[in-house]
């Protein structure tokens, strides 16, 4: 991930002129410290100045969609094998970048010869919860929208190689 960049800037200066350190802050200075300003003074002045950046959330852990080794990376590190369907089903899912997909969409991509009900996909939705429950040892972000479908609700990412 890279470092977020704040604008920040050092000058030395004599001081011997006071009027010095009000054009400084008439300039938009947001302090300004003379030569042999003690380190707790100056430390003191940084912490002043951080307080005021704004604070990032810390990034949600990422699950791993490997599509070729048709696998679900958990955050954790742990790794679960995924049948076609499950592949499939994710695969929709992520594609959908949070928004919830429809049943009658799901069915239809996952009816490969045999017709594919709702029971169906709710089955094998559970069944693959209790999969990746039992090896990684927690419930998968997939999250069912009453009436409509289900979404895909943690931070993913697509590939075995990475995760920002």
């Amino acid at each position: 991930m890279p470092r977020q960049r704040t604008h920040f800037q050092l000058r030395s200066a004599s001081g011997l002129f006071g009027w010095f350190k009000l054009q400084a802050l008439d300039a938009g200075s947001d302090a300004y410290l003379v030569k042999h300003a003690s380190l707790r003074e100056i430390e003191g002045t940084a912490r002043n100045l951080l307080r005021r950046l704004p604070t990032a959330a810390p990034l949600e852990p990422c699950w791993i969609l490997d599509q070729k080794g048709r696998s679900l990376t958990a955050p954790t590190g742990q790794t679960v094998s995924l049948t076609p369907r499950e592949l499939a089903f994710l695969l929709q899912l992520l594609a959908a970048d949070g928004e919830t997909c429809d049943h009658g969409q799901l069915t239809t991509v996952l009816s490969e010869e045999a017709d594919f009900s709702l029971a169906n996909l709710n089955t094998m939705v559970r069944r693959l919860r209790l999969k990746v429950i039992d090896r990684v040892g927690y419930e998968p972000p997939i999250r069912a929208v009453y009436g409509k479908g289900y979404s895909f609700t943690g931070r993913s990412v697509p590939g075995r190689d990475f995760c920002p």
